[in-house]
This record gives C-alpha cells, structure tokens and sequence, in this order.
C-alpha cells in the first residue's frame, strides 16, 4: 500500500463572526493564515487577511504563523504548536 502526502495542512477555527484557516504549505515552505468575516456579504472581499502564500509575506516558523494570528484574535495553542511543527517536519 502506497501512503499519499497531503502538499497542505489545514486547520479551521470558528470564533464568532471569524473563521480563521492555517497550516503548513510544503510546496511553499510556509505556514499561512486566511482570516474570513462572516459579516461581509462580498465575497471579494474575503478573506480579509491572508498571509504565507507570497514570497513577502512567507513564514517558515511556527512563531511567526502565531503573532500574525494574535494579531487578529486566534490565540493558537501549545498543543497546535506542535501538531503544526510536526506537519512542517514530516512535509505533511
């Protein structure tokens, strides 16, 4: 049996109006966030912040992902830390 690698890690968290979508990109080599707003009809103008996909906005650790998400509310937890460094590790 062959075990496909996923090329992208994904975890959603659903806080209030935010939905907050993060995880580890291999292709890239960068984790990256997604910050959608439920109270925003257009969807053009979700998702309202979105780091980790260009190369001015690349994060390689996992403390990086976490201050660009406090920054916007999501407090990302020990436990998630290293779920997400252990997707970085094993290339997803």
């Amino acid at each position: 049996m062959i075990k496909e690698r996923k090329a992208v890690s994904q975890h959603i968290v659903e806080e209030g109006r935010f939905r907050y979508v993060f995880g580890w990109d291999q292709p890239l080599q960068s984790f990256f966030l997604q910050v959608h707003d439920s109270e925003l009809v257009d969807p053009e103008n979700n998702p309202v912040h979105w780091v980790g996909a260009t190369a001015d906005t690349k994060m390689y650790e996992v403390e990086d992902l976490c201050r660009s998400a406090q920054v916007f509310g999501l407090h990302i937890s020990h436990e998630m830390r290293a779920t997400l460094y252990g997707e970085k590790d094993d290339g997803v």
